[in-house]
């Protein structure tokens, strides 16, 4: 609910996802802080063995941080955390990257224009031309953005919340998908 109050929407839906699957879990539409504890994390990290090990972390991660707010605000005692006893490790994971003849594949497709999987593929060209530009901020991006040759963007996630302002030149390819998306009425705060 602060996350929301605050304008932060990611993550208040991101916490939201999580608290709903915490609770799933439990049964209940509720969790008292004292049934929060090393057996309770370790059946409930155990009942998330479909998921990624990273996944995971990162559940654990938002429940940890939570906890942390309630002893800072004294809703609990640090000594009534079983965070302290209870770990979960993140993995390092390897990235595969498309090669250059998939990509030439993929801008050989024919597909009907204006269907799904045609904005898909332009969607996906688009951001690939643009040095892998989040889906988030792609899908935010207005006719505003594109000044003089170049996709210019604030990234909305970045690192220790400071705001990283992108320029990324827009080449041939990049602004030949944007050509099918221009028409006639179009303002500068239309998004693409």
């Amino acid at each position: 609910e602060r996350f929301q109050e605050g304008g932060n929407h990611r993550s208040s839906r991101r916490y939201g996802q999580r608290r709903n699957k915490l609770l799933a879990y439990r049964k209940d539409k509720k969790l008292p802080f004292d049934l929060i504890t090393v057996t309770f994390l370790k059946d409930f990290k155990l009942s998330m063995k479909d998921l990624h090990q990273n996944t995971v972390y990162e559940h654990f991660k938002n429940f940890k941080a939570s906890m942390n707010q309630a002893i800072e605000e004294d809703v609990i005692q640090a000594h009534q955390s079983p965070f302290g006893k209870f770990k979960v490790y993140t993995v390092t994971t390897s990235k595969e990257k498309l090669t250059e003849d998939e990509i030439r594949l993929l801008r050989a497709l024919n597909l009907e224009p204006g269907s799904s999987l045609w904005h898909s593929l332009n969607c996906f060209l688009f951001a690939f031309y643009c040095g892998g530009i989040r889906a988030g901020d792609l899908i935010m991006m207005r006719w505003s953005n594109v000044v003089d040759g170049n996709l210019t963007y604030v990234m909305s996630k970045t690192r220790n919340n400071k705001l990283l302002e992108k320029s990324v030149p827009l080449i041939p390819e990049a602004l030949e998908i944007l050509k099918h998306y221009e028409h006639d009425g179009l303002s500068e705060n239309d998004f693409i």
